[in-house]
């Protein structure tokens, strides 16, 4: 199995869907704010403000294209680090609970 098979079963059969759930929720509220706010710069650019216009189009790229998928992996990447050590704990026979 190579690692991205790993990740995808890995995600499949998270401990932690509601926090899954809710990084998706997140992204895609951020996602939603950044259209709002390129049609709020798309309004000032035909407005006669081009500079602001211009610059909000330029920052809702950024963020749409940088921010926000960096966001989204980061914070997905502490659920799969917490999903691989259970289970490489539980592999190992160490994952039967009770005291450390």
């Amino acid at each position: 199995m190579n690692k991205q098979e790993y990740l995808t079963n890995l995600r499949e059969t998270s401990a932690y869907p509601k926090y899954r759930l809710v990084v998706t929720i997140l992204t895609v509220l951020a996602y939603i704010g950044c259209g709002g706010f390129a049609i709020v710069s798309l309004i000032a650019l035909f407005n006669g403000e081009p500079v602001t216009g211009i610059g909000g189009l330029i920052i809702a790229a950024i963020a749409a294209f940088v921010f926000i998928p960096f966001h989204r992996d980061v914070m997905n990447m502490g659920s799969d680090i917490a999903d691989s050590l259970l289970d490489r704990n539980v592999k190992d026979g160490r994952g039967g609970g009770g005291a450390v």
